[in-house]
């Protein structure tokens, strides 16, 4: 019992350490965000002060911080709704309809993937400059990158997921009179929910924080937020404060999905598994 009661405090010492070293840096930047400038450059580093939520509040009423969130929400919601409307019949076609050359379909899909970013950047921003998107006042060219990018990975996850679901499911439904689009809805969607939200999270959180499209696509109008705190670095100053509290309200939507769907998001890691 002892020895078991020791390798148990050792299990746990090991684990509180692994976690230190993970939170610290944000626990790093959580303390920037509440000090003031002077408090912030200090060295060697104050531990103890005061805390202030000026940072927050300098953001908060910034009418280029609320400018630069909305463009974000809109950006991450229009492109992911969009990306998971095409991927899912996509990829369900791809796991379960009989095609030729199906298995080079889904290659060529996943293969679009693989190219850098930076390799097709130059050429939508000529095309998007010739016809003028960057110049309009909403984010579609920033949408239309992020569609781009998003979709193949999507059509590509969903298709392995719809594969891990048992045909026998849907054939029982066919039996039951159900035509191709009630089975899809009914039957096949519910079952493969945990995958289509782990799909949903990681297209908005792409999204969410991607900065190279962002940055080159986007006119001042249109700057995601990702963008905007890149503009709070200068050769003349560094808005530590400013930064670290925007990035703390910039991870905090995501966190709180993640925090929402946690449950299904272990469930869509260890979907299909046991196929």
């Amino acid at each position: 019992m002892k020895l078991a009661a020791k390798k148990s405090i050792f299990v746990y010492i090991c684990i509180f350490i692994l976690l230190s070293f993970w939170l610290f840096p944000i626990i790093w930047i959580l303390l920037t965000s509440l000090k003031n400038n002077i408090q912030a450059l200090a060295i060697p580093p104050v531990w103890i002060f005061k805390p202030t939520l000026q940072n927050y509040s300098k953001l908060l009423f910034d009418g280029k911080f609320q400018l630069a969130i909305l463009n974000s929400i809109i950006v991450a919601g229009i492109s992911t709704c969009i990306v998971m409307l095409l991927a899912l019949p996509a990829g369900y076609a791809l796991a379960r309809f009989r095609m030729k050359h199906k298995e080079d379909i889904a290659f060529y899909v996943i293969s679009t993937k693989m190219a850098p970013p930076i390799v097709v950047l130059f050429s939508f921003y000529l095309w998007f400059s010739k016809i003028g998107l960057i110049q309009l006042e909403f984010p579609l060219s920033v949408i239309i990158l992020h569609i781009t990018y998003n979709l193949p990975l999507s059509i590509w996850l969903l298709r392995g997921f719809f594969e891990g679901i048992p045909w026998e499911s849907e054939e029982a439904a066919k039996v039951d009179g159900a035509n191709q689009f009630q089975i899809l809805r009914w039957v096949t969607i519910p079952i493969a929910m945990p995958g289509i939200l782990i799909t949903t999270t990681l297209c908005l959180m792409f999204s969410w924080t991607e900065f190279l499209f962002a940055s080159t696509v986007s006119s001042p109008n249109t700057m995601t937020m990702s963008v905007l705190m890149f503009t709070w670095l200068s050769y003349v100053q560094i808005e530590w404060g400013l930064i670290t509290a925007g990035g703390i309200l910039y991870a905090l939507p995501i966190l709180i999905i993640a925090i929402i769907i946690r449950k299904h998001l272990v469930e869509g890691m260890s979907f299909g598994l046991a196929k």
